[in-house]
């Protein structure tokens, strides 16, 4: 028997094109804003920011940048 349970809260569907590992993404305060973000970036030089919200909208994409 476990004290601690897992959920998936928030999810997003990223290209198929794209790679990442468990070692390119932050989440903390990124801005004067308090609520966190999540930054997630890939080895072909994609970064985004997001704001997670309770089921993923567009909205929640916050930056989108190809830093190749």
């Amino acid at each position: 028997m476990s004290l601690f349970e897992l959920k998936q809260l928030w999810s997003v569907t990223l290209p198929n094109t794209e790679e990442f590992d468990g070692r390119h993404f932050a989440v903390g305060l990124l801005d004067s804003d308090s609520e966190e973000r999540l930054a997630i970036g890939s080895f072909s030089g994609m970064l985004r920011i997001y704001r997670p919200s309770r089921k993923f909208t567009e909205r929640d994409l916050l930056y989108e940048a190809n830093l190749n």
